[in-house]
């Protein structure tokens, strides 16, 4: 009996692997981002919002979620990484982290068929089967608490007694540098990026060789943002915008009296919609801050005064900012252009930042885990349909032309939209008609527009009557 259920598991798993489509949660930061801007893919979901599911005893220091499956980092002796199945709350399989112990503050990286995790006072980064929760391989390193996993698709950095560029899916060491730091590295498409050990870095991500260097004020924890040709990052009570060419300021915002920005191993902030978010745990006197800057000059667009100690790690949902309040163990979320509120909610012990992914917001409590979802309207259904199926975007990463294919369910109008990681809308493929059955689509996007487009990720939006589907996409350019 119980090995039938062990196969019946692996299939399912098996056929969620091969068959399921591809959501933004493939990455190991928080809200699939190795540019790190805590920018959710899509546009849902958004306020109004309603309690789709109440998981109990899913305890969690940190989480990832991916195609279907929960998996949750968790602090103990030793610290251990499960895998639960979303619909039926089953456990799916458990991991022990060996020689680990305390809190383990380290997000789950689910890249293609293994997830990458490490603990508190654990020896090495483990990469473990997302089918059977084995061990497939382990890199040595020291203590990974709060020194998360980021990933392009082919290597993985994370930060040990040196940064390392790790291959995928093999699990050799690429390249060394020797950077010693509890923080989490950013990730473009030529550099790897880190604030630690009172320098802000640059390192090519191929050769591991430095690019530049310049002073910087914070040792540790330090979130770095990438977006376009600038980097965005906290020091100390200040935040800066920075030429990653160079590393030279374009501007700085000081968060007056306060003593600590930085949540650890998330950071404290988040990129969108033209704005820069920043959570101020605690000030003077012992309250929290979001503050909403003008990501071009770094004015302040409007600010929100909480009751108590800390905010974690904000989260950009299209024109939403979701954030939770450690003190009154709230979940809010506001109009990130005029700081209106837009939802509160107090009625479980949030904690953490919260995720997006598959279509809906998942946010921790102490012992639980809530899922909601957007709740229906007649003009659109968020997240991935019955309407499309088997979509492929060839190449990726592309250079400029992409070719879209799927199979269609019923006869519809499908139009194409591409989209920057702030949200705006970069070129427009024209509804056609499409019929049942088998569909490709050839988009020769040079043509749509005045100019090429530019190095870097995007968001392909695609329409099929009422149905949306989004999904990343990198150009690497000509």
């Amino acid at each position: 009996m119980i090995r039938m259920i062990v196969e019946r598991t692996i299939a399912v798993l098996l056929l969620m692997v091969v068959s399921g489509p591809v959501y933004a949660q493939d990455w190991s930061m928080v809200n699939g981002n190795m540019e790190r801007t805590s920018l959710a893919v899509g546009l849902a979901p958004q306020p109004p919002l309603e309690l789709v599911k109440w998981m109990e005893d899913v305890y969690a220091d940190q989480f990832s979620v991916h195609k279907g499956v929960l998996y949750a980092a968790r602090g103990g002796e030793p610290n251990t990484l499960t895998a639960i199945s979303l619909e039926s709350g089953e456990e799916l399989w458990s991991f022990s982290i060996p020689g680990s112990r305390g809190a383990c503050d380290n997000v789950p990286a689910v890249i293609g068929d293994l997830v990458l995790i490490g603990g508190q006072q654990g020896s090495a980064l483990h990469a473990v089967s997302r089918v059977t929760g084995k061990e497939v391989w382990a890199v040595p390193t020291r203590s990974l608490y709060a020194r998360c996993v980021v990933s392009d698709g082919s290597a993985a950095f994370v930060c040990s007694d040196s940064l390392l560029c790790i291959e995928l899916p093999a699990g050799a060491i690429r390249w060394k540098y020797p950077i010693n730091a509890a923080i989490t590295p950013t990730v473009d498409e030529s550099s790897v990026y880190l604030n630690a050990n009172n320098r802000l870095w640059a390192i090519d991500k191929t050769s591991g060789a430095l690019r530049w260097n310049t002073w910087a004020y914070d040792r540790s924890y330090s979130q770095v943002i990438v977006d376009g040709d600038v980097l965005y990052y906290t020091e100390g009570d200040t935040v800066r915008a920075a030429n990653k060419s160079d590393g030279e300021v374009l501007w700085q915002y000081g968060v007056s009296h306060v003593t600590r920005l930085s949540q650890l191993a998330t950071g404290a902030l988040a990129l969108g919609g033209g704005s820069l978010c920043v959570s101020a745990w605690e000030d003077t006197t012992g309250i929290a801050q979001l503050h909403v800057l003008d990501k071009a000059n770094g004015t302040l667009r409007w600010r929100k005064q909480f009751s108590g100690k800390g905010v974690f790690t904000p989260t950009v949902v299209g024109n939403t900012v979701y954030a939770v309040e450690f003190h009154n163990r709230t979940l809010w979320a506001f109009n990130l252009a005029t700081g209106a509120e837009v939802l509160r909610r107090d009625d479980a012990s949030y904690e953490g930042q919260p995720v997006v992914a598959d279509g809906k917001l998942f946010v921790a409590d102490v012992s639980y885990l809530a899922v909601f979802g957007e709740r229906a309207t007649s003009v659109r259904t968020p997240g991935i349909t019955p309407e499309l199926h088997d979509l492929r975007i060839a190449p990726q990463p592309a250079r400029q032309d992409i070719t879209v294919s799927f199979t269609l369910a019923h006869d519809t109008h499908v139009g194409m939209a591409l989209f920057d990681v702030n949200g705006s809308l970069v070129a427009a493929h024209p509804p056609r008609r499409c019929v049942p059955g088998p569909v490709r689509l050839r988009w020769h996007l040079q043509r749509n527009r005045a100019g090429r487009i530019a190095p870097g990720t995007y968001f392909l939006r695609i329409s099929a009557g009422k149905e949306l589907v989004t999904r990343k996409i990198l150009f690497l350019g000509h």
